[in-house]
């Protein structure tokens, strides 16, 4: 009685001192990736922050321009903001780290240690420096593990619950969770896939004892099922575009990307990166992972019998996904960017904590050691600016400015565009301009071979955002490298814009105020 007192208070202890450790690392990243408060923010960030203020459903229910990417936090953002009087940027920042904390304790409550779990807020808060944009809010990862962490929590009541009604709830939530997270990223068809084989494999043992419920419990599963099918084919049908996500790439090309990640792996491994941390990890990481194999092969049985099932469902996930990724043809064209191995990434570490809690307490020791290095290494390899005092300025910060101008549409590059608006979507508007927009501008009557052809949208989000531009009381083209100069007329969008007035400089951007030219003074004398 006197030792498990002693354990209970031993515990307790490290609780408490893992907490004082996770706030300020909660903290520290919302400070250096939050919306309202990274200098990282650009035009693939903003674009959520636009949506969250100019929502409209159902054509939104995936990121503009294209039919993945669930838009879960522009929708909550939506109507956060009917609630809240505060910048839109500002409630996209508190739903943005809503789901990260969301998530991060439902993943957290499938740990038995504290020791683990301080190990997970580094790993999910603090990410190695290849994969922060689980933090940011341009991408899908964050919100979509969290819901399969969501998910798992619900199948954990579901098999502590003895009421039948409550059962049936959880049932239906974990579904749920788990087709809303497909809507969120379409790769969480893997883990959807496991569990749906590991739910049959349960409904299968339940009807060969004659459970009674056995059958209400399938019919609960299959609707909700049938209602989330439903829901992410009709998100699908309404998204602004449909393109081929899911094509494979050839063997040559797979074979390539296997190469250059063997050949990136390696150079980080003998520090041939200029991130001495992340070459750290790696190294730490190898340790680890080899130590874990040798006590596999060395308590197989005993390891296995006390891993949690949660483990197979993460290295299910990580053995099935990285060969998915890797004959890619997206992941090959868009130049192997690891940003797509970030799901990877997290069930990978949620893999080796929950091995490591299935050591003997003598493996487990050393264990917890190296990952708690390899883990603070991975944090570490972030830039210095997460940790010091002295940081640069909020991106959204350094466009103040440019609420002065009042209502202003903007065209420019990509990268110079939606950015912009950020900052105060209510009366900024903004698009990527259409590179086949001709300087001069063609006569309104000129010869068909002289016009301009159909205006070219690549880059082009939100197509409706286009005539808002146009509307807006002031015109403005930001320079960069599609307008090298501001000429005295030039065509967009088969509309022809007469400069307005002198090129200034507004938060760190030259811009140029144009007017719309009239029809009339397009006709060729």
């Amino acid at each position: 009685m006197t030792i498990d007192r002693s354990l209970a208070s031993r515990d307790r202890k490290w609780n408490w001192l893992a907490i004082a450790l996770i706030v300020p690392i909660v903290l520290l990243s919302i400070r250096s990736f939050a919306a309202a408060f990274t200098p990282g923010l650009n035009s693939d960030h903003a674009v959520h922050v636009l949506m969250a203020y100019h929502l409209k459903l159902p054509d939104d229910f995936y990121y503009w321009g294209q039919d993945r990417l669930g838009s879960l936090v522009p929708v909550l953002s939506h109507f956060l903001l009917k609630i809240l009087p505060l910048p839109v940027v500002v409630v996209v920042s508190i739903v943005q780290y809503g789901l990260l904390i969301f998530g991060y304790l439902c993943l957290a409550s499938l740990l038995r240690h504290a020791v683990s779990r301080l190990a997970l807020a580094l790993v999910w808060f603090l990410p190695l420096v290849p994969f922060t944009e689980l933090d940011f809010i341009g991408q899908p990862y964050g919100p979509q593990i969290a819901l399969i962490g969501a998910a798992c929590v619900a199948i954990d009541r579901l098999s502590q619950t003895k009421k039948i009604g409550q059962k049936r709830l959880w049932l239906a939530t974990a579904t749920a969770c788990l087709f809303f997270s497909l809507w969120v990223s379409d790769f969480t068809i893997v883990p959807l896939f496991l569990l749906s084989l590991w739910g049959l494999s349960q409904l299968y043992k339940a009807w060969k004892l004659r459970e009674k419920t056995v059958i209400k419990d399938a019919v609960t599963v299959l609707l909700t099922a049938g209602l989330g099918v439903a829901f992410v084919e009709f998100a699908k049908n309404n998204a602004s575009s449909r393109r081929n996500y899911s094509s494979f790439a050839t063997p040559e090309q797979s074979i390539e990307m296997l190469r250059r990640l063997l050949t990136s792996f390696w150079n980080t491994l003998t520090f041939q990166t200029n991130n001495l941390f992340l070459s750290w990890h790696a190294i730490l990481a190898v340790i680890l992972l080899g130590y874990l194999a040798w006590a596999i092969a060395a308590h197989r049985q005993k390891i296995l019998r006390s891993t949690s099932r949660w483990f197979y469902l993460f290295l299910g996930t990580v053995a099935i996904g990285m060969p998915l990724l890797l004959i890619s043809f997206w992941v090959y064209r868009n130049g192997l960017n690891l940003r797509y191995f970030t799901v990877i990434y997290v069930m990978a570490w949620l893999a080796v904590l929950l091995l490591i809690e299935a050591l003997p307490t003598n493996l487990a020791r050393t264990a917890t050691i190296l990952m708690l290095m390899t883990a603070i290494a991975s944090s570490l390899s972030l830039p210095l600016f997460v940790y010091t005092i002295q940081r640069p300025i909020a991106q959204i910060q350094q466009l103040q400015e440019i609420k002065a101008l009042g209502n202003a549409g903007f065209i420019g590059d990509y990268w110079r565009s939606y950015i912009l608006c950020s900052v105060d979507p209510a009366n900024l508007n903004c698009t990527p301009h259409d590179p086949k927009g001709k300087t001069p501008c063609p006569p309104a009557d000129a010869p068909p071979h002289l016009r301009s052809s159909r205006p070219v949208r690549a880059g082009v989000r939100c197509r409706r955002c286009i005539p808002q531009v146009f509307a807006s009381d002031t015109i403005y083209l930001v320079k960069d490298k599609w307008l090298n100069r501001f000429p005295a007329e030039t065509e967009q969008f088969r509309r022809c814009l007469v400069r307005a007035g002198r090129p200034q400089k507004v938060s760190g951007y030259t811009i140029a105020p144009y007017r719309i030219k009239a029809a009339a003074e397009r006709r060729s004398s």
